[in-house]
């Protein structure tokens, strides 16, 4: 099946990070998660949007050390997509949690976190997700900065 089409039980993740080491260690871990598919990596916030609208991600990892360009637009800019993805932050940055506030993001992570982490995080939303009834409001995940 095309990773662009809504696979029942699969969560569609999208990794975005200028850190070739980060992406690369996340899509070997992420392939080896029953039920998690990788469905877009990018290196740049430039055209990220438009690459989220068009993969319809249900979670987006994003480094937060992303470039110099500002991420906090980005985030933003997720509440106007149709298909808004839950947002993880990967950061090495102590002050990436005030830049963030009031944007959608959901979960912040250090990026010296051991994966153990990430997957409890990952396993909730896919959950979440797959349990949300067509038309349902999306609620908030338990333990998410909102």
């Amino acid at each position: 099946m095309s990773p662009n089409k809504k696979q029942p039980g699969f969560m569609r993740i999208f990794i975005a990070s200028a850190d070739e080491k980060l992406r690369s260690a996340l899509l070997l871990f992420l392939e080896n998660v029953t039920g998690m598919v990788v469905v877009g990596l990018s290196d740049r916030l430039s055209g990220l949007l438009a690459q989220l609208a068009g993969s319809q991600p249900d979670t987006l990892i994003l480094d937060g050390d992303l470039s110099s360009q500002p991420v906090k637009d980005l985030l933003l800019g997720l509440s106007n997509l149709e298909h808004k993805p839950r947002t993880i932050i990967l950061t090495s940055e102590p002050g990436v949690a005030e830049m963030i506030k009031n944007t959608p993001v959901d979960y912040l992570i250090s990026k010296n976190a051991p994966p153990d982490e990430l997957l409890p995080i990952l396993t909730q939303i896919r959950l979440s997700t797959n349990n949300k009834m067509p038309g349902q409001d999306d609620q908030p995940v338990a333990g998410s900065l909102k």
